[in-house]
């Protein structure tokens, strides 16, 4: 994986990433000997799903000309459709699916563990580690239990 410069042109692909994805792209990419230059966005994005989009084409457009190959490392997050309305019109592809999990473990997989175990909640190992800081601080919940 090269490391992201900004003024080169590159014959690596530009990723435009959620960062709770980062370290794992990075682990594929390397052990797949992809060129890819990886931007990672903040995972607390995913608190203001409404706000990804946005990011992913402020990126997208910073990187279009210095990049021959784009891509978009977010499932659909809670935007909506917004991720997916970029990505057609900057003609970028996306990983598939209506969040990580789907990425992770595939939407018919995931989609039978639902069913099989209503009420399952789902974490990967970033937020596992990091749920203090993401979910509970973020939200409030260590102010106002």
């Amino acid at each position: 994986m090269s490391s992201p410069s900004p003024s080169r042109s590159s014959g690596a692909v530009a990723v435009v990433a959620c960062g709770a994805l980062s370290s794992d792209i990075t682990e594929i990419a390397n052990a797949r000997g992809w060129d890819i230059d990886l931007y990672p966005l903040p995972p607390l994005l995913h608190n203001r799903p409404e706000r990804i989009a946005p990011e992913v084409d402020r990126l997208l457009g910073e990187l279009a000309p210095r990049y021959s190959a784009l891509a978009v490392a977010y499932a659909d997050c809670g935007s909506y459709g917004a991720i997916d309305a970029v990505c057609e019109s900057r003609g970028v592809p996306r990983l598939g699916g209506s969040h990580c999990y789907d990425v992770y473990a595939g939407v018919e997989r995931l989609r039978a563990v639902f069913d099989d175990e209503p009420g399952t909640y789902v974490l990967t190992d970033f937020l596992a580690s990091s749920f203090a800081r993401t979910v509970v601080a973020e939200l409030g919940l260590d102010r106002h239990p």
